[in-house]
């Protein structure tokens, strides 16, 4: 799990993680970014305090003394993970509510889409962004849908071995040169990132006007997606969301954005881990 400076968003991520099932069956890492100042400072203690806290046999917890970005976070947590030797990493975050069914459903979707795909060519997420009701998610539960973010999720070491090389040359190119920067990652060019963005997908390619458009970001998170583009991995989802995206405030976070993501609009329906996971037994993928 990433986590930063939003301990109030922590505080109510940690009590619906501590009641998924089967998640002190699995190691947790929370890699929690150093500040930037010391209101920062006095945020990032809170947030290690309640790590610290967190009622579970096996934590390992990442600080750092002073902020580097949402980049350097999920490369250095997946580094250290894949390198400690996991065939397989779950990313959470620090600003989300999670079913108690999540961590279950989110295993056997991947299992399932692993009965089609190779292990380099999916990760699998248990979000989506849906104002559906409760009536028309329980005749949804068994839909696996291409994904279009990246909130809790499965990825294997194959994908991380392609994915990896782009993202430590984002950080490289475009994050490292701010190092010393109170915030680097909030320096770095949108446009410059952009351009290598098009360079990537190819001015042929179908996504090229996708990734060069105004509404396409500069992030970690979209110099992953066009990774898996470029080597056409796919982001696939459960169609009903088992968690909810709670964070107004973030990195790239603000209460319009928040808003007009769907974000605010997408409730989080608790189903019992046993009709969650009976109805994927006839998953329908829908690609």
């Amino acid at each position: 799990m990433t986590v930063f400076d939003r301990p109030h968003y922590l505080s109510a991520s940690l009590a619906s993680l501590s009641q998924v099932e089967g998640i002190r069956d699995y190691p947790i890492l929370f890699c929690i970014d150093g500040p930037y100042d010391d209101s920062s400072a006095d945020r990032c203690k809170e947030s290690l305090r309640l790590c610290n806290q967190f009622d579970h046999p096996d934590v390992t917890i990442m600080t750092r003394e002073k902020n580097l970005g949402v980049a350097n976070q999920v490369y250095d947590s997946k580094q250290a993970l894949f390198h400690a030797g996991y065939d397989a990493v779950i990313s959470l975050v620090d600003d989300v509510e999670y079913s108690p069914c999540a961590l279950q459903v989110l295993l056997s979707a991947y299992t399932i889409a692993l009965g089609s795909y190779e292990p380099s060519r999916i990760t699998m997420d248990v979000f989506n962004r849906t104002s559906s009701s409760r009536e028309t998610k329980q005749k949804e539960l068994g839909t696996i849908i291409p994904g279009t973010d990246q909130v809790a999720y499965i990825m294997h070491k194959e994908v991380w071995s392609i994915v990896e090389p782009y993202l430590r040359e984002y950080i490289s190119r475009f994050i490292q040169p701010f190092r010393n920067s109170p915030r680097p990652y909030r320096n770095r060019n949108h446009d410059e990132i952009k351009a290598w963005f098009a360079e990537l997908v190819g001015g042929l390619s179908p996504h090229y006007e996708y990734v060069t458009g105004p509404a396409f970001s500069a992030s970690q998170d979209a110099c992953v997606e066009v990774a898996m583009l470029k080597h056409s991995i796919t982001r696939l989802t459960t169609k009903v969301n088992h968690v909810r995206h709670i964070g107004l405030y973030g990195e790239h976070m603000f209460p319009e954005l928040h808003k007009n993501m769907g974000f605010d609009s997408t409730r989080l329906d608790i189903f019992s881990t046993a009709v969650a996971i009976n109805a994927l037994t006839d998953v329908e993928v829908l690609i």
